[in-house]
């Protein structure tokens, strides 16, 4: 039945999309484990056959199958269920799904995916019907992709225009007049590399105003920014003086 169920679906999707672990696509010499966790993780759409005496297969000492974390199905459907891969369970003929109790605890969210039967009877319609479903279910899926790529090329372009409006602003602040906003850049990009320039243009432009300035800020902040500047000793001076005329005016 897997068998056949893989044939009609090479009908419909190319053959390097599909990956079937009993049908050759594992090499000799590989990691069993390796190769299915990896195909796994690559996959869309996980479809997991469950026929009479799944639950019951023994393995040559008479343990179930199911209780040897090391055996393939087991590993497959974990890998699915924990990188929140889509499973169909395909019930073959009169199989029913497994109940909770009845499988390892790892493997217990795989009953609450719902089935999809595939009965000797209506074979051929019952796999047309699955076909239909899976190429809605990666449809869907290539249409979530889209869309995740428009949301994240839209986020990208939102960053680069926030950056260039960040680059323009603050050449604004690197070539201002302003004391206060050369004193904001250096404060707000203390690593730029124009940090230098603006430090020297801010100097020079607090030279030109306290050479004429009667804001005592002004006078103070040169002070506090530069206290053994040549012109430190005319700042002092000039700052008594306008605190002074303050003083007097009150």
């Amino acid at each position: 039945m897997a068998t056949a169920l893989f044939l009609q679906l090479e009908k419909t999707f190319a053959e390097d999309r599909l990956f079937m672990d009993v049908e050759g696509g594992i090499a000799p010499g590989q990691d069993f484990v390796s190769v299915l966790e990896d195909q796994v993780a690559q996959c869309q759409l996980m479809l997991a056959l469950v026929g009479k005496g799944w639950l019951s297969a023994t393995d040559a000492d008479g343990r179930l199958r199911l209780d040897n974390p090391d055996d393939f199905v087991r590993i497959e459907i974990e890998s699915a269920i924990r990188l929140g891969k889509i499973i169909i369970p395909i019930l073959i003929n009169r199989t029913e799904m497994p109940r909770s109790a009845e499988l390892p605890e790892p493997m217990r969210p795989f009953v609450r995916r719902h089935a999809v039967r595939i009965t000797q009877e209506r074979f051929r319609s019952d796999t047309q019907g699955l076909v239909e479903a899976i190429a809605r279910v990666l449809e869907a899926k290539k249409t979530d992709r889209e869309r995740a790529r428009t949301e994240l090329e839209t986020k990208k372009r939102m960053w680069e225009e926030a950056v260039e409006q960040q680059e323009r602003d603050m050449e604004e602040m690197v070539l201002s007049d302003d004391p206060q906003t050369l004193m904001t850049f250096l404060k707000s990009y203390p690593n730029d590399p124009r940090v230098p320039s603006v430090e020297a243009r801010l100097r020079a432009r607090l030279k030109e105003l306290m050479t004429i300035s009667n804001d005592a800020e002004t006078l103070e902040t040169f002070l506090k920014l530069y206290p053994n500047d040549p012109y430190a000793k005319a700042v002092k001076i000039r700052l008594m003086a306008v605190q002074n005329l303050r003083l007097g005016k009150r």
